[in-house]
């Protein structure tokens, strides 16, 4: 009996010691986990807008200093998510993923607003100790300068129109005239002209997704200017993207084989060349492209949904699937492995088997008029022309532009 007690005792001492080093090792990962997100706001950096100066004829309005920022803050959202854009049509037929990687996010700078400031407090004995204040204290004095965008709005004119003046610091000021019911507008215009000295990158990538391609490639070569070699395998990239676009595919790739000596390790190099092989029609030497990323991301979908469109090219269907099937395993939330994979599914004749994948790419994004285009082409190979003709009137309700067929 005596042994028996003798070894649950110091079976239990066992369990005991273990849940000891259990739980110092889970205190030294919370705090090297807290210690990492502390580096990480320490190194970005934070644009403040200031309170705005507001006339007491536009304050009786509701258009408080508050309300101008909220709304300011709305229209740098919106920009950053136009330029956070990852998914690209390139035609009517087919998306691909675009190569931006979380790299470009983090070097962008934050935008907190106004509630956001008030965030991130540790409670000490019933007191609130303002984390975010020490961390932008320490940014301010030992890191790197918050930047703080003053705006004012003044009225001209016998009909009270608004002006807004943007003044960022070593920078002009800036004017925007318009009237209260076209606000919105002003502030966009203003919120692009503080991304464009604030944040270029974010701002470049915004432009190139409007089609603005003249002004992207302006900012990309003022910041190459710049920075020298600080991300320019980024810069390159964009170019290099702008240039395929514009369908100069040796120049495209010439940039590209820059961003390479620059930084050989980073896979949407290799994706956006094999993306330019590709529209040139080499496809071998695309797929060696695509391999090249793979090797150096095995875990990106937009490797394996190119490489998949490279195979649905070259006839070879099945497997160009099981490459869809991959880039669905990695990421089940974007449209571009379902669509490519109902595009292969119709090229080999199993219209029933493509439909169903049309409809999961819908189910994913119902406002994607492409799916519903190719949806009604397939409904059209089969012969059912009415159910044809609903989808692409659909499609033409999403995008009055699009050539359906």
């Amino acid at each position: 009996m005596t042994k028996k007690r003798s070894y649950f005792t110091c079976f239990a001492d066992q369990l005991k010691d273990i849940f000891k080093i259990i739980i110092f090792i889970s205190l030294i990962i919370s705090f090297l986990v807290f210690i990492y997100i502390i580096c990480v706001e320490l190194i970005r950096k934070t644009v403040i807008i200031d309170a705005f100066e507001v006339p007491s004829e536009l304050q009786k309005k509701g258009y408080t200093s508050q309300v101008l920022v909220s709304k300011l803050n709305d229209q740098i959202t919106k920009i950053k998510e136009i330029a956070n854009t990852t998914i690209v049509q390139e035609d009517i037929t087919n998306f691909t993923y675009f190569g931006k990687t979380e790299e470009a996010n983090l070097n962008a700078p934050v935008f907190p607003s106004i509630e956001k400031q008030k965030e991130f407090n540790i409670k000490i004995k019933g007191v609130d100790f303002p984390l975010s204040f020490l961390l932008q204290y320490v940014k301010e004095h030992f890191v790197q300068s918050t930047i703080h965008i003053a705006c004012e709005v003044t009225l001209m004119g016998d009909r009270n129109q608004p002006k807004l003046t943007t003044r960022i610091l070593g920078m002009p000021a800036k004017n925007y005239c318009g009237s209260l019911t076209n606000l919105d507008s002003i502030l966009h215009k203003a919120a692009k002209h503080i991304y464009e000295y604030t944040d270029p990158y974010t701002f470049a990538f915004y432009l190139y997704f409007n089609n603005q391609l003249e002004d992207c490639v302006n900012i990309i070569q003022c910041r190459l200017l710049q920075e020298k070699k600080k991300d320019a395998h980024l810069a390159y990239n964009l170019w290099g993207s702008v240039l395929r676009r514009q369908k100069n595919y040796d120049e495209a790739i010439e940039k590209f084989n820059k961003a390479r000596k620059i930084k050989p390790w980073y896979a949407p190099t290799y994706n956006n060349w094999g993306i330019v092989l590709h529209n040139q029609g080499k496809y071998k030497e695309a797929i060696e492209k695509y391999q090249e990323a793979n090797e150096i991301d095995p875990y990106s979908a937009f490797t394996y949904n190119n490489w998949g469109l490279v195979l649905n090219d070259q006839g070879k269907f099945d497997e160009a699937i099981e490459k869809f099937k991959e880039a669905i395993n990695i990421d089940s939330h974007s449209i571009p492995p379902y669509f490519n994979w109902g595009l292969a599914l119709h090229n080999k004749g199993k219209y029933e088997e493509a439909i169903e994948k049309y409809k999961e790419a819908i189910d994913i994004d119902s406002s994607s008029a492409p799916t519903y285009n190719n949806l009604g082409t397939t409904f059209y190979s089969q012969k059912k022309y009415e159910k044809a003709i609903k989808q692409y009137k659909k499609a033409t309700e999403i995008n009055p532009s699009i050539k359906t067929y």
